[in-house]
């Protein structure tokens, strides 16, 4: 509240971004909609799992429901929703299936699919230090993109495919294609395309590398 005060005290005309709990959300939409009106444009959100079980296995403290409704009241006052979410080391494709779901549910637009990465600190790594497949040292890798743990039920050019593909259902839609060029206009989402196909282009070699 004060931040917002002080804002509206020195007049500050911007437009930014913030990281955002998805619990701290879903229980405060009035303050939500007085942030979006001195400037709020978008918020990432650690969606993290589309199941219970798998927020709880996180230790992550809040609710499906949290999730849910974090992204509604952001939709509410056109606030762009940035999820990030965690791939598991044991999903097989109808846990791909089910996590597209979920984004179709809620209408996400923009998603960030991480691979468990069990970073130092975290309590995870000692718990998988013998799957592991690229090594902590080697740093540039443990970037929440590439498979650090070896999946337990799929391969890892499997599980890389899963990812290419749950991007593409996402965002390869017409409503997807339409969303994007009217509220971001034709220059920015060609810049987007090309971006995606950089992506794609790195993943693509991820596969055929195994």
């Amino acid at each position: 509240m004060t931040f917002i005060e002080e804002v509206k005290r020195h007049n500050i005309k911007k437009h930014y971004l913030v990281y955002g709990r998805a619990d701290f959300i879903a229980k405060n939409d009035t303050l939500i909609g007085q942030l979006k009106d001195i400037g709020l444009s978008a918020a990432i959100v650690g969606i993290e799992a589309a199941s219970q079980e798998e927020l709880d296995s996180y230790n992550k403290k809040s609710l499906v429901t949290d999730n849910e409704r974090a992204i509604a009241i952001l939709q509410k006052y056109d606030i762009e929703c940035y999820g990030t979410v965690i791939l598991g080391i044991d999903w097989d494709k109808s846990h791909f299936d089910n996590l597209y779901n979920f984004i179709k549910k809620t209408g996400l637009i923009f998603v960030n699919l991480q691979p468990l990465t069990p970073m130092p600190g975290t309590g995870m790594l000692e718990a998988f230090k013998d799957q592991l497949i690229i090594p902590y040292e080697d740093h540039e890798k443990w970037d929440m993109a590439h498979l650090v743990v070896r999946p337990t039920r799929l391969s890892i050019r499997s599980y890389y495919l899963q990812i290419l593909k749950l991007y593409y259902k996402i965002t390869v839609t017409p409503s997807h294609i339409h969303y994007m060029f009217r509220r971001y206009g034709i220059a920015t989402t060609m810049k987007l395309s090309v971006g995606a196909g950089k992506i794609t282009w790195q993943y693509l070699k991820k596969i055929m590398k195994g």
